[in-house]
């Protein structure tokens, strides 16, 4: 059975600081950077809504292709068409997503200029691991966007192996165990890119609570 790819998470915490002291400290500039990429990230979070949406309609046409016998070519062709269109659009979207990651990473970076100007040590120290675990979780984005192209390509070819007529038995079998092999591998890069981004928050607060910042938290 073929399975359907929800979505991934993006930071969505939104932080109101209330600042106890004019000027821009290097907290308050971290801050500014930081909550900038959030902003980025929502743009990534709408493309990524649209992504749901089309894996939700080629679903719906996967199910309706594997229940018709051969005989109705014509109506696999017409499924199958449908399904590879939703593949290209789909393929534009990521590429979409990736860019747009791409620019919240490079507004993220410029924090790190700020980390060793902090007061305390413990600013630093909470600030560094803050850091890295946000470049983690670009770094799993990377793998994550990689293997849903993957997945994509793999798709792409079962349905025009499902739209032949003389396909074989095996070469179905071969291609759908393909396609749900790469499935399997963007369900662990989704699961560990979600799962980063939770530690990505959690170091995040850890780091504010260090500051002079008033900051109180909402969704």
């Amino acid at each position: 059975m073929k399975k359907l790819i929800l979505g991934y998470g993006f930071v969505g915490t939104i932080l109101i600081v209330f600042l106890a002291a004019c000027g821009g400290s290097p907290a308050e500039k971290m801050h500014k950077n930081m909550e900038e990429s959030v902003g980025i990230e929502k743009k990534a979070a709408d493309v990524q809504d649209k992504i749901i949406s089309l894996e939700k309609k080629e679903k719906q046409s996967y199910d309706k292709l594997i229940s018709l016998d051969d005989h109705k070519m014509k109506e696999i062709k017409k499924l199958s068409n449908d399904a590879k269109s939703n593949i290209d659009k789909r393929r534009v979207l990521v590429k979409e997503e990736k860019e747009i990651m791409n620019d919240s990473k490079e507004n993220f970076q410029k924090i790190e200029g700020q980390i060793d100007k902090l007061k305390t040590k413990k600013e630093k120290v909470k600030a560094k691991a803050m850091h890295k675990a946000m470049m983690e979780r670009y770094k799993l984005y990377g793998k994550l966007n990689k293997a849903y192209k993957r997945s994509l390509a793999d798709e792409k070819e079962m349905y025009s192996l499902l739209a032949k007529k003389d396909a074989t038995h095996d070469q179905v079998k071969n291609v759908i165990e393909k396609v749900n092999k790469s499935y399997d591998k963007l369900v662990q890069a989704n699961k560990s890119f979600n799962v980063q981004t939770e530690k990505y928050n959690d170091f995040k607060k850890a780091f504010y609570k260090t500051t002079d910042l008033d900051v109180s938290y909402k969704k």
